[in-house]
């Protein structure tokens, strides 16, 4: 059953299946990561916390 304070966000099939190789990997253990939803998580936190710091919205241009 979905939790109603969460949303979710499609990302390309190609990103998921290379999460769910790392998944499988020593360092996924030893970093604590068990699922896509967790490594996501903390990528987008640490991506707010670097737009916060910087106090104004920076975007990489896209190529």
């Amino acid at each position: 059953m979905a939790r109603k304070d969460w949303v979710s966000a499609n990302i390309p099939l190609g990103l998921a299946e290379r999460l769910d190789e790392f998944l499988k990997t020593e360092d996924s253990y030893k970093m604590g990561y068990t699922s896509r939803n967790q490594i996501i998580v903390d990528i987008v936190k640490d991506f707010l916390q670097t737009w916060d710091s910087k106090g104004e919205k920076r975007h990489k241009a896209k190529s």
